[in-house]
């Protein structure tokens, strides 16, 4: 605790990453008072900490009562998806596939998938990459039936298209024909305008 409250940023960094580890030997009025000092790093002037604490929430919630897991931690995981800071949102996005898989699958649909939909239109363009690099664990995290959403698939070639002028494009292109084939096939004979390619 006093790491967290420390004055230089770097000692609030260090306790980003020991929550998790306190977290379930600690009493119940510890246990109230760790999430919210950690929602409180989450919230940090300094984006540093915030980065840590984003870094570090998938290993936070896993020691999380599920009951707290959709309160607090759901809360907290809002605030640092809109982050003014694209580094902060960035970690974020590895935190969906970490949470989702704590999550109920309904409860994941609901907080998760819109989330990750965001995330795939975001304006920065290091995000967007890491929805597209991150895509299987997403997938394996919201579960089989939300990718069939139109919305989804449609958003994460775009993201690849975007890629495109700044990566190799050795690798991107074989990536890019199957993702577009496979869009292809899937919607054909879909009567969304926005999934047409």
């Amino acid at each position: 605790m006093r790491l967290a409250a420390g004055e230089w940023f770097t000692a609030r960094v260090s306790a980003c990453g020991l929550f998790h580890i306190a977290y379930p030997s600690a009493s119940e009025p510890l246990k109230a008072e760790l999430r919210s000092v950690f929602s409180q790093l989450c919230q940090d002037d300094m984006p540093m900490v915030r980065r840590a604490a984003a870094t570090n929430l998938g290993k936070f919630a896993a020691t999380v009562e599920p009951a707290h897991l959709k309160t607090d931690i759901m809360q907290i995981f809002e605030d640092l998806t809109q982050d003014d800071q694209d580094s902060v949102r960035l970690l974020a996005v590895e935190g969906c596939a970490a949470l989702g898989k704590l999550l109920e699958p309904q409860d994941c649909v609901a907080h998760i998938l819109p989330v990750i939909v965001n995330f795939s239109q975001d304006k920065s363009w290091r995000v967007r990459y890491m929805v597209a690099n991150q895509l299987y664990e997403l997938c394996e995290a919201v579960g089989p039936e939300p990718t069939k959403v139109p919305n989804i698939k449609f958003n994460v070639a775009k993201v690849l298209q975007s890629l495109v002028p700044i990566v190799d494009h050795s690798w991107m292109i074989p990536i890019m024909v199957v993702w577009f084939i496979g869009l292809e096939l899937e919607y054909r004979n879909d009567t969304h305008r926005q999934v047409n390619i």
